[in-house]
């Protein structure tokens, strides 16, 4: 049967548009979506809302469950809150203090399901860029074969990459910026890339590829 994985990196982030932002205790370590972000959440799940995705899972961090929540509204989906497609944790010892804990996620976002347990600990540091990318896409390959149907992963830059390389290989050039949409299909036995990084749900793509990743 055919399946679609979708792998989308969060939208624009607040220290990203605004340098002298800073979260509570100092750190940019969770930063909240920007404007701009919160506006291309609304549009993806615009893109999306007509879409059979059947699970969504999301990095623990604010910008990730910011910029899925409108998705999940708009398609009556709970999202599993995943650390192992968590941010990279080059300069950390531990996870970030700030994070919100489980119960102010489930407060602030209803649609986190309660009953899902991550398959991944809370991550600690450091890492590097490469061994986080190795650890997302495993992750995002456990949980293809855990769940069937369609699945959304909702993660960062690296964790994006990590899993798109996961499950097509390293043939293709991959890129992922702000809110950028990369599906992946299984076709005859394999996995097909269909859509790499696409922007075109966005309607300021310009401000979007000023943070682009690529491979």
């Amino acid at each position: 049967m055919g399946r679609t994985i979708w792998l989308v990196r969060h939208g624009a982030r607040a220290d990203f548009v605004d340098g002298k932002w800073k979260s509570i205790d100092g750190g940019t370590r969770d930063a909240p979506l920007s404007e701009l972000g919160r506006l291309q959440a609304e549009e993806l799940a615009q893109d999306l809302e007509n879409e059979s995705i059947d699970h969504i899972f999301v990095s623990p961090y604010l910008r990730t469950l910011q910029t899925a929540s409108p998705l999940c509204q708009a398609l009556g989906t709970r999202m599993k809150v995943e650390d192992g497609i968590g941010e990279c944790l080059w300069r950390l010892t531990s996870m970030p203090a700030e994070l919100l804990s489980l119960e102010a996620r489930q407060v602030r976002f209803p649609t986190i399901d309660p009953t899902y347990t991550s398959v991944k600990s809370p991550l600690v540091g450091p890492e590097t860029g490469e061994s986080a990318e190795e650890r997302a896409g495993k992750v995002i390959l456990q949980l293809v074969n855990a769940y069937e149907g369609n699945l959304l992963f909702m993660g960062h830059g690296i964790t994006v990459l990590g899993g798109a390389r996961a499950l097509v290989g390293a043939q293709n050039p991959l890129r992922v910026a702000f809110c950028s949409v990369t599906s992946i299909e299984w076709v005859d036995s394999e996995w097909v890339l269909r859509k790499n990084g696409d922007l075109s749900h966005l309607s300021n793509q310009e401000s979007s590829l000023q943070h682009q990743m690529s491979t």
